[in-house]
């Protein structure tokens, strides 16, 4: 979850670095997340917060 800012701002700060967007799941049931892949290919979720 991100600590400092919004899902989104987390998301572009991820993608600056080289992450990309494998599942956007925030206009899902269930969902609220995003599953992304680092530069490696390991994948990653960013939650929504609270």
């Amino acid at each position: 979850m991100p600590q400092d800012g919004s899902q989104e701002q987390e998301l572009a700060r991820l993608e600056s670095l080289g992450a990309r967007i494998v599942d956007d799941r925030r206009g899902l049931t269930p969902g609220g997340w995003v599953v992304m892949a680092g530069p490696e290919g390991n994948e990653f979720c960013v939650e929504g917060g609270e």
